[in-house]
């Protein structure tokens, strides 16, 4: 499959990559862009170093432009911008590219949230990154609660990590 390929060949290899990542294709053998990557946890923490190190992976190599990652973590519309007094929004969060903007930043961070409660959360400021994969059986009903409790404990983790000792 050459979408397949051109994944593999321009990213998924360059990030070190334990496993294969399997992408939920459409009738088309096109990536459905909303969704559907299944891959290890190990090699999502990767993804979200490349990312932590603005587009660099572990080897020094220009994966992703610095033009690309802010421009997919800054909002551009009124509607994705993140606050809970939005009323173009039904979300506190701001939204670009399947990237989340916490409504109070810690530096930067941005999130991946999956539809069950998978999240990749990246703090390039602080280099941190964190992945969390899980199933949350009510998440339909309580996916707003579950969104804004884990990237608080996201953040604290963040915080507490990064602080340095006799500062």
């Amino acid at each position: 499959m050459e979408v397949y390929f051109a994944y593999n060949e321009k990213l998924w290899s360059k990030i070190g990559a334990e496993s294969s990542a399997e992408l939920m294709v459409d009738q088309k053998g096109q990536p459905v862009v909303f969704g559907g990557v299944n891959i290890r946890l190990r090699d999502m923490l990767r993804v979200g170093m490349v990312l932590a190190r603005g587009g660099v992976n572990h080897e020094g190599e220009r994966i992703v432009s610095e033009e690309w990652l802010k421009a997919s973590t800054t909002p551009n519309e009124s509607r994705l911008m993140p606050g809970y007094n939005n009323p173009k929004s039904a979300s506190p969060l701001g939204y670009k590219y399947q990237w989340w903007l916490p409504l109070e930043s810690d530096r930067g961070d941005f999130i991946a949230i999956g539809i069950h409660g998978q999240f990749l959360y990246v703090n390039p400021a602080r280099n941190i990154v964190i992945a969390k994969t899980s199933t949350y059986p009510a998440y339909q009903r309580d996916k707003e609660m579950v969104k804004m409790k884990s990237i608080a404990l996201f953040q604290a983790i963040a915080r507490h990590l990064d602080v340095q000792p006799n500062s």
